[in-house]
Parts: C-alpha cells; structure tokens; sequence
C-alpha cells in the first residue's frame, strides 16, 4: 500500500539524493517514459526526479549525451555505459527510469541484444531484461499543432533545451511545408506508440503535458501508485518538491503564437 502524508507535513524531507553503489541485481523496479520529442518530457523527469524514489530518468539512448556520458563516467563500451546507467541512477529504493523516444526503439534494442547481452525473442522482451520489473509510461501531448512547431522550431534553431539565463534563439523564417510536415510526424510517432503497445499487450500509465502541467502533484501521486513504488510514511508529495526555479526556459514566444496562427488559417483554406 502507498501512503501519503498529509500534504502540510513539516517532517525532514525524504532524500533526492540517488547512491553510487547499488549493485545492479538490486533494481526491482523500472520504468520507461515513451514519448515524441516536445511533450515537455524533460519536466516530467525533474519531478519524479525530485521524489527520490522514481531514480532519476534520463534519456539513456541519445547518442550525445551517451557520448558525454562515456568521459565523465570512464567507460568505453555500450554494455559498461548501460551498466552504469543502472547503478548511478537509481534510487535507494533500487528503482530506475529512462526516456524512451520512438525514433529511439529500434537501435536501443539492437544495442542491448547485441552489445550489452540482454536476450529476448520480441523488442519488449530485450527491454523487460535489461529493466527489472517493467512498466511504461505514455506521455503525449493534447496540442499536436502546438509540438509540432515545437519540434520544427528545435531542428531549425538547433536549441533543444534554452537556459533560463540565455536568450531564445530567434525563429526561422515561416515554412508551411516543414512546420506540417513536423505536426504529422508527431501525429505518425504517436501511432506507432500505440500500434507497439497494443501488438504486445501492453497497458502503459497515459498522461499529457497539458494534464501534468494542472495537476503536478496528483499526477505524480499517480504514477508512484502505478509503479507499485512503496513510500515511508511521513513522504508527502509536497509543494515545494515541484515549485522550484527551472533550469530551462519554454521556447515558445509571440513568434511561436504568430506562426500558429497563420499555420491553421491555411490549414483551413486547405480544408483540413
């Protein structure tokens, strides 16, 4: 049973901090967010993140941080990367989560079977050894349109993540064809997630940026049930284990709402 303490709870707070030794056979608890680029995914990884016991998800699979990842964790190889993607981000409870894009499924179970030695006759087979005690969250978006351009303003810019203390890039010039062609591939992405899961039988935990971004604290309450994450009794998902200063800043600006503007009058004209 999970309890929750009251939400005014002035107990010291449950610690955030992940260990540096936890064997690898003591993780018994996984997930994965599968989500498209633009869904506000980075924000969902903070908050659970700052839970301290939904460990702390990355996107393991993406080539650049991979890559940065090898130099200040000294290791050479796939296989020893993913092991220390296990150890380092866990939390005490031995739990871990990864952000998993569709783009990404594929080549990430190719370099689990072959590289790292995870066996499976099925895609979700490869993932559920390499993650003890799977479950999968499906994070998407209400406002396609809105991400879309999300996703083509990011490739455009090459600004991905915009600090607080930086200037957002400036917009490129307006591209009906490539802002639409962006909100289909959004469109397509999310199909193919629900194709996937369905052909396995898989259930994922549903939720979207817009929801999350209501009801942070009854989402994430949410989730830790879904995940079957046990809490101590004086945890209390608090207000201020979300409220913090984020490091990055939206990308959206009045560039953004003119673009999405203009984009669905042609669309309109288009008659679609």
């Amino acid at each position: 049973m999970i309890l929750f303490a009251r939400a005014d709870a002035r107990k010291r707070p449950y610690s955030a901090r992940v260990p540096h030794d936890l064997s690898a056979h003591a993780i018994t608890r996984s997930y994965l967010i599968c989500t498209v680029p633009r869904t506000g995914s980075a924000l969902v990884c903070q908050r659970l993140r700052r839970t301290g016991l939904a460990g702390a998800p990355y996107e393991v699979f993406e080539a650049g941080p991979e890559a940065t990842r090898h130099d200040s964790w000294n290791v050479s190889t796939f296989s020893d990367y993913f092991e220390a993607f296990r150890t380092r981000t866990a939390s005490r409870n031995g739990v871990i989560g990864a952000k998993l894009m569709w783009k990404q499924v594929e080549p990430a179970v190719e370099k689990l079977r072959h590289e790292a030695g995870y066996s499976g006759a099925r895609d979700d087979a490869v993932l559920e050894s390499a993650f003890p005690g799977l479950r999968y969250l499906w994070l998407k978006r209400d406002d396609k349109i809105r991400q879309g351009l999300s996703w083509w303003r990011a490739e455009t810019t090459n600004k991905w993540d915009i600090r607080r203390d930086t200037q957002i890039a400036p917009a490129a010039q307006y591209d009906f064809d490539a802002i639409d062609a962006s909100v289909q591939r959004v469109i397509e992405h999310n199909a193919a997630w629900n194709e996937w899961f369905t052909a396995r039988d898989i259930v994922p935990y549903q939720l979207t940026y817009e929801s999350f971004l209501a009801r942070p604290e009854h989402t994430l309450r949410d989730i830790l049930r879904f995940l079957e994450i046990d809490t101590p009794f004086d945890f209390a998902v608090r207000f201020d284990r979300f409220r913090w200063k984020r490091r990055s800043r939206r990308q959206s600006d009045e560039a953004t709402d003119g673009f999405e503007s203009r984009y669905r009058a042609e669309l309109a004209s288009l008659g679609r």
